[in-house]
């Protein structure tokens, strides 16, 4: 019992036993022991536990042996109450990152569906404006037919009501001259 009490709480602890000192080469050590630096500075820096209680030997008492389990099961009952804590919080970082990842995903298919509305709107005003265009170019090239028809069409009565006028005084020289002169003018 003094011996659990000493472990626990501190104080003189019983005599180890004594071994030969260990005269292996670091070829010859246990695979987990670290024979290099880094393996070495990976174990320093690496965060300790608190040192693990020891095994129950069936050569103890029955009251050390009932201590070193409830020692042991406090242990574990501390390493899993920390792995749920893990685990709770790494579920939390999942479920944000999922709210993040919809939400994106739903901000992304709003913009792609007013960007398509936007394009649909865009391709029915240039459509409105081209047809525009053409039925602003079929006038126009109406109203220019129709000007170029109608000063010809003056022209040739003007030049027909002449030469009638002219015929009459005789004089088919002069309606030629008076013709060349006005078409040089139109």
């Amino acid at each position: 019992m003094r011996r659990a009490y000493n472990y626990f709480f501190g104080g003189p602890s019983a005599p180890e036993p004594t071994t030969p000192p260990d005269t292996a080469s670091p070829a010859t050590a246990p695979p987990d022991t670290p024979t290099s630096e880094a393996a070495i500075e990976t174990t320093a820096e690496t965060p300790t536990a608190a040192p693990a209680p020891p095994e129950t030997r069936e050569d103890e008492p029955l009251p050390i042996q009932l201590e070193k389990l409830k020692a042991r099961l406090a242990k574990c009952q501390e390493e899993l109450a920390e792995a749920n804590k893990v685990v709770a919080s790494q579920n939390e970082e999942f479920e944000l990152l999922e709210r993040q990842s919809e939400a994106v995903r739903i901000d992304f298919e709003e913009k792609q569906a007013a960007l398509h509305q936007e394009k649909k709107t865009l391709e029915d005003h240039m459509v409105s404006v081209v047809v525009q265009q053409v039925k602003e170019a079929r006038e126009s090239e109406g109203s220019v037919v129709r000007s170029a028809c109608e000063r010809d069409f003056a022209t040739k009565l003007v030049s027909i009501s002449f030469e009638r006028s002219c015929n009459k005084w005789g004089g088919r020289a002069l309606v030629n001259a008076i013709t060349q002169t006005y078409m040089s003018l139109i």
